[in-house]
């Protein structure tokens, strides 16, 4: 069992986990990923042995065809190839990633769920679901195992802007044209990763629940059909 974060591995200092200096993002995505399948934290930088891990789930901001700036093909041969990929046993993936079931130009086969599907499917494990939101994807342990995925970011952002700095999970843009920073980076301790995501699901927790609700007035939510995509591996 384990998170993968694929996330830059930034060290944040001595001062380790407060709101200033985290993805609250990033941080919630690792807590809902170790509630269901479990620690530890793995950083995709490290090239983690993940030959005993049995249930997965990959953290990090997504778009068609990458989760953060890595293509959906090498995090599918991470997976699947070399000493350290996943085990013949393997039986669970869960993918937090924004767009991870669009596919890239309309092109047939390659959605992160997709290429990761072929490659599992490849290696001989068969019968995994993998589903994949098809657009930017709301999740955390206060809204339960469900995804909320916007339809309409020209609503949805001016919405989200103004409550992450009401919330105090980010500061002002000296940019006018642009939304509030978040604040980023994770700590380069797994350990304190750990914590940080418990931290930051308490701080975001109220954020998550109000800001579903306001989209939903504002019906820029996709219904839970097309929400997500799941293929089969």
């Amino acid at each position: 069992m384990a998170v993968l974060v694929t996330v830059p591995k930034v060290a944040i200092g001595n001062s380790g986990t407060t709101a200033s200096q985290l993805d609250f993002i990033v941080s919630t995505s690792i807590d809902y990923g170790l509630t269901r399948v479990g620690g530890p934290v793995l950083y995709y930088d490290d090239n983690p042995d993940l030959s005993g891990v049995q249930e997965l789930c990959i953290v990090g901001h997504g778009s068609p065809g990458q989760i953060e700036s890595r293509s959906a093909l090498d995090m599918a041969n991470k997976l699947t190839k070399g000493s350290k990929a996943l085990p013949d046993n393997f039986r669970r993936l869960i993918i937090t990633s924004c767009y991870a079931g669009v596919l890239v130009g309309k092109k047939p086969g390659t959605a992160v769920i997709d290429v990761i599907a072929k490659a599992l499917r490849d290696r001989g494990l068969k019968g995994i679901e993998i589903s994949g939101a098809m657009g930017p994807s709301i999740k955390a342990n206060e809204l339960g195992n469900r995804f909320r995925v916007v339809s309409n970011t020209k609503k949805a952002g001016p919405i989200q802007n103004k409550m992450v700095l009401d919330k105090h999970l980010g500061v002002p843009n000296p940019d006018p044209t642009q939304g509030p920073l978040r604040y980023t980076g994770t700590t380069s301790d797994p350990k304190l990763a750990e914590q940080a995501a418990k931290m930051m699901a308490k701080i975001s927790g109220e954020f998550y629940k109000e800001f579903v609700d306001k989209l939903e007035q504002q019906r820029t939510l996709f219904d839970e059909e097309h929400a997500m995509r799941t293929v089969v591996s």
